[in-house]
């Protein structure tokens, strides 16, 4: 679990994107050649647009931020 700055560039499709540019959803993409899912939250709990990503294809959205928000803030 993670979180990524707008201007990281993440693999889609063989073209390389900033995560910036992508609207609001889950993506499947690749980062720094790793296969991670990208979670693009337009405003996070007030504090703007955010890019969460996990390793694990496989987590939920829910998964992603629960785990998020455990790790860095202590959210339980």
């Amino acid at each position: 679990m993670g979180e990524l700055k707008s201007n990281a560039r993440v693999n889609e499709g063989g073209r390389s994107v900033p995560v910036g540019e992508f609207p609001q959803g889950e993506y499947l993409v690749e980062y720094l050649g790793v296969p991670i899912k990208l979670l693009v939250v337009d405003d996070y709990k007030g504090l703007g647009k955010r890019y969460f990503f996990s390793t694990n294809v496989n987590d939920t959205s829910e998964d992603i931020i629960t785990s998020w928000e455990s790790r860095c803030w202590g959210f339980d």
